[in-house]
């Protein structure tokens, strides 16, 4: 689900990292420096060295403003300076000034990474996508190290922005650029998603021998399932098949244990957060829960706004997903309700918990809080973004039985998000007759940016569907509905193939299955 929180602390972030050395003491900032400091800037290092005593951004400030007043010289400490004060105007929330600081430090370093990715974040922010792709890969070919600054939920942003601008094949060039940059370290199941992906992008460009070597890089079993699939691989099958072994079990160790080890090093809230997914991943979702709710129970959990956002999100869904739909609507309801207070990340929440609410069958519930918490030009990842209000709207007039009214709430997404992909599939199976929909799945496989993600999930519908167990998705209902059609499994032939009995169990996270599980009725709004 859409919405974004946190570019302005990702610069932030960023630009302590690279410009913490000008509160070094003068010596050493010397040796740290290339080319080393002019004997004339001792006094502005002098003043730089008061920055870890300030009190506040705004003492900050002012010490910054100082050491340039000291600085009349266009040389590389005085673009440093540029930089850090940025970052503080930034934090001030004086964005302009911020990003007019930025592009004068990168007139002073061109070349310096921790320069370049706040100008990216930037330019996401302001829903410049391609500049920011542009920025971010030039970075990671010039610092690997520069990206470790950046949480993968910002990085996740840019991609999705590029997917809705239609730069797919830009997309997969950044993410070509991360994985040789070795990014995001601390997430295994991320950068594991980011090599499938730049495995086919090699393969594309007919370089085999460099995609078969980056597959001992892959540890998520997700991605292994991913390649399994998509005919897209077939020419490394077999090696793919070597890698997977019988049932992926070694991948399913691996991932579970590289992301309690970053964890163990690094206990951080985003690589607690990777630690979970990794556990949900791989058939532990009670432990991912309780993990999580440790850490809500802890004050460091009101320190950083937007990540317990993500938390609540990632928790409430993991707590439906095991039969406990109440109990997850029930936390999310209570985050989303909890007093308004900037870059909180509650916008996140909202359009999900709106679609358990959808599952739930609860659609007036739905109208009420979508109602409530419309979309916001200032905290959506993109404009286009807003299309998902509108998808779920659409259900949840449907499951109340007004059908013109959602009808027009389709019409309206296709007519003004027409990028909006899987918002567009939440209203196609909610709204559209089932002709429709097939041609829907069809038009998503024949797409090369989203066939991956189409032909896994028809086979997780088909998996779910052969252990008795209920959708989890308003898109699973709609594959449930179609996949036995004949134009459908044409398409997934042409593009995919089963996956194999022993490989189904990742399908579904690994979780044991009682022997039989009653069906209740179908939660989809759709009559």
């Amino acid at each position: 689900m859409p919405g974004v929180g946190g570019s302005r602390m990702i610069i932030y972030r960023i630009v302590a990292a690279g410009i913490g050395l000008v509160a070094l003491s003068a010596p050493l900032y010397a040796q740290l420096v290339e080319p080393a400091p002019l004997v004339a800037e001792q006094p502005a290092l002098t003043v730089l060295n008061q920055l870890g005593a300030a009190p506040n951004d705004a003492a900050r400030l002012i010490l910054f403003d100082r050491a340039l007043a000291l600085l009349s010289q266009p040389t590389p400490l005085r673009g440093h300076v540029l930089c850090g004060r940025a970052a503080v105007l930034g934090q001030l929330h004086r964005d302009d000034e911020a990003r007019l600081g930025f592009d004068q430090c990168r007139q002073l370093l061109p070349d310096e990474p921790n320069v370049l990715l706040p100008i990216a974040f930037d330019e996401s922010h302001r829903q410049r996508p391609v500049e920011a792709a542009q920025l971010i890969i030039r970075a990671a070919k010039l610092k690997a190290s520069a990206l470790d600054q950046i949480d993968a939920d910002s990085m996740a942003t840019v991609l999705r922005q590029l997917a809705y601008a239609g730069k797919g094949d830009l997309a997969d060039t950044m993410i070509d650029a991360l994985v040789g940059a070795g990014y995001p370290r601390d997430n295994p199941g991320v950068f594991s998603h980011y090599t499938q992906t730049a495995i086919l992008y090699r393969l594309r460009t007919g370089d085999a021998a460099t995609a078969m070597q980056l597959l001992p890089s892959v540890l998520s079993p997700h991605a292994g399932v991913a390649m399994l699939v998509d005919r897209r691989y077939a020419s490394i099958w077999p090696a793919i098949g070597q890698w997977a072994g019988n049932d992926l079990s070694v991948q399913r160790g691996a991932l579970l244990a590289a992301a309690r080890a970053t964890f163990e090093t690094s206990e951080t809230p985003e690589t607690r957060l990777a630690y979970a997914q990794a556990l949900v991943d791989t058939g532990h979702r009670g432990e991912a829960i309780t993990l999580i709710e440790q850490w809500l129970q802890t004050d460091a959990a009101n320190k950083d706004k937007w990540v317990r956002s993500m938390a609540v999100l990632k928790q409430g869904r993991w707590l439906a997903e095991a039969g406990d739909r109440a109990e997850g609507i029930r936390r999310m309801r209570a985050a989303v309700d909890a007093p308004a207070q900037p870059e909180s990340g509650i916008e996140n929440i909202v359009p999900n918990l709106v679609m358990q609410l959808l599952l739930a069958q609860d659609f007036g519930g739905a109208i009420a809080m979508l109602d409530r918490h419309p979309p916001s030009a200032d905290t959506l990842e993109s404009p286009v973004a807003a299309g998902y209000f509108v998808a779920l709207r659409a259900c949840a007039l449907q499951g109340l039985g007004k059908h013109e009214q959602a009808v027009a709430q389709l019409a309206r997404l296709r007519s003004v998000y027409p990028t909006a992909k899987t918002a567009g599939d939440y209203a196609v199976a909610c709204v559209a007759p089932i002709d429709e929909q097939a041609a829907r799945w069809i038009a998503t496989v024949r797409d090369p940016d989203t066939r991956n993600d189409a032909l896994v999930a028809l086979e997780t519908a088909r998996y779910r569907a052969k252990q008795g167990l209920p959708a989890l998705t308003l898109t699973e209902q709609m594959l449930r509905r179609i996949e036995s059609r004949a134009d459908v499994r044409r398409s997934f032939t042409e593009f995919g193939r089963p996956l194999p009995d022993s490989y189904a169990p990742a399908l579904d996270d690994f979780n044991v299955r009682p022997a039989a599980t009653p069906r209740g009725p179908s939660p989809t709004p759709v009559a």
